[in-house]
């Protein structure tokens, strides 16, 4: 069979697999089929007997036992950053029928080959970064059966190295909402259509780099980008809305299994847990931007933070007019930008902030409980 005209087999090796082949080639009917006068091609009614066990169940064709050798994903790497391709590469061997630990074979220049069609593979192996685009990396790898049948398996995966430059300092925050500084962002990291040849492959959710976000669920810290026990580094429990986790995002990266991560840098900075750095999921049940993207709820917002929130003349929060107070109900005009963060400009002209922590959007009430005695 063929897909788009590529035959079946160049399909399956292009895109890492490779058939299972110990002593010979393994099909579904080889563990099925068994032919009571004997397993001979030569008798007429062998063909009969396996043409009827082909179409059994509706079969209609033979079922290959295929196994996944090369296993990559895309990846997006920071300008100037050495990315060495065989660091991100796992193989496994085609004789084995499952990818287990066992069957799992080191990887070597010698015996996984990395080229590029539109990039440059500096001497020591490593990617070049230097200059922003998206380049097509192939791994390429010659199996050899015990019947000394050779198949070479390639899987090629696209390595984004963003544009432009990041300030890398994020938005900070304190229980009365001063100042908040944020760095130049690049939009081109949240794109409006991901599957766009944009360089990026992100969701129109994923925060932009240099951006907050906050766990609003139970979360960990992690070492690397595929999630292990053994790979945590903090535990961020649930709590509060006010008192929610906050990180920088300084990266992406991906699981094996191909999940988004965040690479970020916690920023809880009363915490003894600030400053350091790893993976969060990307998921947005669990990780949000600190900052409203959008003005809704009919335009009303309520201070949440402890001691209130302060109001500006400017959008970058220079100029205090005033100080409202927990619980205060504020009147919108509109969302605006201001760097990497968002700020809501009341119906007085000055502005506030619009970090989640600080305000909710709507008019939320506190309920009071009175007790009283008999």
């Amino acid at each position: 069979s063929a897909n788009n005209g590529q035959p079946f087999w160049d399909m399956l090796q292009s895109r890492g697999y490779a058939p299972v082949w110990t002593n010979r080639l393994l099909t579904y009917e080889s563990f099925t089929a068994g032919y009571p006068g004997g397993s001979t091609p030569t008798d007429p009614d062998y063909f009969k007997y396996m043409r009827d066990i082909l179409n059994h169940n509706g079969i209609g064709g033979i079922n290959w036992q295929v196994v996944k050798v090369l296993v990559a994903d895309n990846a997006t790497v920071t300008r100037n950053t050495k990315w060495n391709p065989l660091d991100h590469v796992t193989l496994y061997d085609p004789k084995q029928q499952n990818n287990s630990t066992a069957a799992e074979i080191p990887v070597t220049k010698d015996n996984v080959k990395v080229t590029s069609n539109n990039g440059h593979i500096n001497s020591d192996g490593t990617l070049d970064t230097s200059t922003p685009g998206v380049y097509n990396v192939t791994y390429t790898y010659e199996a050899v059966y015990s019947d000394s049948v050779k198949r070479t398996i390639s899987k090629t995966i696209q390595v984004t190295v963003p544009g432009g430059s990041h300030n890398n300092g994020g938005s900070s925050t304190n229980s009365n909402a001063g100042n908040e500084n944020g760095g130049s962002g690049n939009s081109s990291w949240n794109p409006t259509t991901p599957s766009n040849p944009n360089g990026t492959g992100l969701p129109n959710y994923a925060a932009v780099k240099g951006a907050a976000v906050y766990a609003t669920k139970t979360i960990y810290l992690y070492k690397d980008a595929t999630f292990r026990k053994t790979q945590r580094i903090v535990k961020y429990p649930k709590v509060k809305r006010t008192d929610r986790p906050m990180f920088v995002v300084t990266g992406y990266s991906r699981s094996n299994g191909g999940a988004l991560r965040y690479k970020v840098r916690d920023v809880n900075h009363k915490s003894k847990t600030a400053g350091k750095v790893g993976y969060i999921t990307a998921n947005r049940n669990y990780v949000e931007n600190v900052y409203y993207q959008s003005a809704r709820w009919n335009k009303k917002i309520t201070v949440i933070a402890k001691n209130g929130i302060h109001a500006y003349k400017n959008k970058n929060l220079t100029g205090r007019t005033k100080t409202y107070k927990k619980w205060t109900i504020l009147n919108v005009k509109r969302l605006v930008k201001h760097n990497l963060t968002t700020r809501y400009q009341l119906k007085n002209g000055d502005y506030v902030t619009a970090n989640k922590k600080l305000v909710i959007e709507g008019e939320s009430h506190r309920i009071v409980v009175m007790s009283y005695k008999k």
